[in-house]
């Protein structure tokens, strides 16, 4: 795994771009519709521990990823497992890995900004997975990681899976990459570059956990 001394720069945020075109006028008919409410993340409470290593669940989350013509975003989600509520903030470390274990070369850069949007590094809390939706791979977990590359810039390496290490933990979790179609892994090019955003909570894309 590289440490952080050898990652380089973090990619900075980049400025949104202004739009091109002047906004449309108002509509002029009123909606009678009430407006609904966005769903609020749980707070994190000033004595909820970061969460271990034996209590998370981490899997591929095809519904948090994507792609666009020359990139494309993995992500993994994060689910407690435990009995009480934790907390992450900050950024992940990630290590790719062969069918056998062995490493695979990783050069991962901690960013706020990448293909798939941005995040800043803030405490995201983790309900019990049990009591917000269940722990099933397929249900929306609480919080996710994103690790966003591109597959155009050779030489390309391909990851059977991954290692992850979450902020604050002793002992990564390994995560199985071969799924959706990928019989082999991800394939991850500029010789295994990726760029990782900090723990961010699912709330703002997909809404609360449900199974």
């Amino acid at each position: 795994m590289l440490r952080a001394s050898e990652l380089g720069t973090p990619t900075p945020t980049a400025p949104s771009p202004e739009p091109s075109t002047a906004p449309t006028s108002s509509p002029t008919v009123a909606t009678t519709a009430a407006s609904t409410a966005s769903p609020t993340a749980p707070v994190v409470t000033a004595d909820e521990p970061t969460c271990a290593s034996s209590q998370l669940q981490i899997a591929y989350s095809p519904s948090l990823g994507g792609g666009a013509a020359g990139n494309f975003t993995v992500a993994l989600g994060i689910w407690n497992r435990g009995s009480h509520p934790c907390m992450l903030r900050g950024w992940a470390t990630v290590q790719f890995l062969n069918p056998n274990g062995g490493l695979v070369p990783t050069h991962w850069v901690e960013t706020t900004g990448d293909y798939s949007g941005s995040a800043q590094p803030v405490a995201v809390s983790l309900l019990p997975c049990a009591t917000s939706g269940g722990c099933a791979s397929d249900s929306t977990p609480a919080a996710y990681v994103s690790v966003a590359g591109d597959d155009v810039i050779t030489p390309c390496v391909t990851a059977a899976s991954v290692r992850v290490l979450t902020p604050g933990a002793s002992t990564a979790v390994v995560v199985n990459l071969r799924v959706d179609g990928f019989g082999d892994g991800q394939v991850f090019c500029s010789d295994g570059k990726v760029w990782v955003l900090p723990v961010a909570s699912t709330y703002p894309a997909l809404g609360p956990p449900f199974a």
